[in-house]
């Protein structure tokens, strides 16, 4: 991954899912975060674009922890800057 793509994807990772999947993405078991890093690519694109399209974490039928990852989905509305995410979050 080019240098800049890195420092993007860093910065949009701690921004934006570091607080509840940890610095390195590999999850708390005290929040019940998953460990991204574990997870394959396109079960990540799918589960973000089913938070963003409202299939998961609707306010009617999702977790606490749902609605939350669903407003943080809301947020990477670029296909962009969920590319670079996703190429940070499967970095060594």
């Amino acid at each position: 991954m080019p240098a800049a793509s890195a420092s993007q994807g860093q910065a949009l990772y701690q921004g934006t899912c570091g607080a509840c999947h940890g610095p390195r993405a590999e999850g708390f078991a005290h929040l019940k975060t998953p460990n991204l890093r574990v997870l394959d690519r396109v079960y990540l694109e799918r589960q973000l674009t089913a938070f963003s399209d409202g299939t998961r974490g609707g306010e009617q039928h999702g977790s606490e922890l749902a609605i939350w990852m669903r407003g943080i989905a809301l947020q990477l509305h670029d296909e962009g800057q969920r590319r670079v995410l996703l190429d940070y979050i499967a970095s060594p």
